[in-house]
């Protein structure tokens, strides 16, 4: 009988939101696939597991797979893990799952963390429908024109983004997407120094620009999709600033209004202008 391949999600920074079912799969396998096998064995030995680890990555991947389909049709059960988070989101494997589905095998998903679904379920962005694109281009042309593809989406869009690129991709961004349109960075997430930058581009790029020391770690930057073409909710929106203009300035109200309702802030604001008392 063949074996299974596991694709196990990992903690994306606090190492306790390791899942039990991971945690017995990992031990149960007879070898572990790793991104980088030194990343593995410190989640290893924080549990307490000893296991057979190989390293399975971007650069040896299609050189691995008939050694790993061999094991596998042999009866051998092997789990496969990324640095962090869930497996071929931005990482390796997918070739190798595209081959193991052709030969018929079995594989089996642990799932767990992933920092795209983080992300967006604590970022106060529509999370109804969304669109994950991943890391930009690492050109400034080939990004721009990324870019404006995805300027032309309704959905929630999640973006990575490494340190490096940061600052760059988020001038990029606001030529395309303007410097009012509705973002947020979230920065590090689950670990210690977790944070959620902004409320749109702009906040986001003074941050980068006044805070140079906190430009490290993880980054995933969520934008609001493009306002739909259909007239906005004004019965919505006037809900929300008769609750607010009385206790916040038309700024602030405009703001929580737009981030509330996906709506344009200029639009809000006209509303709001004529609302304050």
């Amino acid at each position: 009988m063949a074996g299974e391949l596991f694709i196990v999600s990992t903690p994306i920074g606090n190492l306790n939101d390791i899942t039990l079912r991971a945690i017995q799969t990992i031990k149960d396998v007879d070898f572990i696939l790793a991104e980088d096998t030194r990343v593995a064995r410190k989640l290893l030995n924080h549990l307490g597991i000893k296991a057979n680890l190989q390293s399975l990555n971007e650069h040896n991947e299609l050189k691995k797979i008939p050694s790993v389909l061999s094991h596998l049709l042999k009866g051998k059960n092997i789990a496969l893990i990324s640095d962090a988070g869930t497996p071929l989101i931005s990482d390796p494997g997918f070739k190798l799952v595209k081959r193991a589905k052709k030969e018929s095998l079995r594989v089996v998903p642990i799932p767990g963390c992933s920092a795209a679904i983080a992300a967006l379920s604590a970022s106060g962005i529509p999370t109804d429908r969304f669109y994950f694109y991943g890391f930009l281009p690492k050109t400034k042309n080939k990004r721009v024109d990324a870019l404006k593809k995805l300027a032309t989406k309704e959905e929630s869009i999640i973006l990575y983004e490494s340190v490096h690129r940061l600052s760059s991709s988020i001038e990029d961004i606001i030529k395309v997407f303007g410097k009012s349109h509705i973002a947020v960075l979230c920065k590090e997430i689950t670990k210690l120094h977790e944070e959620f930058i902004g409320n749109d581009l702009e906040e986001i790029r003074l941050f980068l620009m006044d805070n140079p020391s906190k430009i490290k770690g993880e980054f995933t930057l969520i934008l609001n999709g493009k306002e739909s073409s259909e007239e906005p909710n004004t019965e919505k929106i006037d809900s929300i600033l008769n609750e607010l203009l009385p206790i916040v300035s038309v700024k602030v109200a405009v703001r929580i209004c737009s981030i509330s309702t996906g709506f344009n802030k200029n639009k809000i604001y006209k509303r709001a202008i004529e609302l304050k008392p």
